[in-house]
């Protein structure tokens, strides 16, 4: 067999009930590893997509109950989103995109927004619209 080691890795781990299910997941592979003389996992990844919302806490205790299985923790992705305080939107989406999304619904046409682009594209959600206007 190559030399190779295995990651786990995944995304909004602060976010507690992901975080509550990734380490049972990390923590059944560990048992099946160890019940079957075989190594299923050797790392975690986290990739820390996170806005100013996400407190110094909560990622402080997400590295903290990742630590307790044993592993090396990487940082796989980073990208911190900036946003204002109001609604969790960016001042250009209050003052810009949200107000010309009110426009376009109020002349009857069917849109929604803004969506944080990783929420959208990355649950899948994108799936249920006919065109996603994206704007990075």
């Amino acid at each position: 067999m190559p030399n190779t080691d295995f990651m786990y890795n995944d995304d909004f781990l602060t976010d507690p009930k992901k975080l509550t299910a990734t380490i049972e997941l990390i923590r059944e592979l560990q048992d099946y590893s160890r019940g079957h003389g075989v190594k299923l996992i050797d790392s975690i990844g986290t990739q820390m997509h996170i806005d100013n919302n996400v407190s110094k806490e909560q990622i402080r205790h997400m590295f903290i109950e990742l630590s307790k299985l044993g592993l090396p923790i990487e940082v796989t992705e980073f990208d911190l989103a900036m946003t204002s305080q109001m609604e969790g939107l960016s001042p250009e989406e209050i003052e810009v995109i949200k107000p010309a999304i009110e426009e376009a619904i109020a002349e009857g046409i069917i849109c929604v927004g803004p969506l944080a682009a990783d929420g959208l594209f990355g649950s899948g959600k994108f799936q249920h619209y006919d065109a996603v206007l994206a704007m990075y």
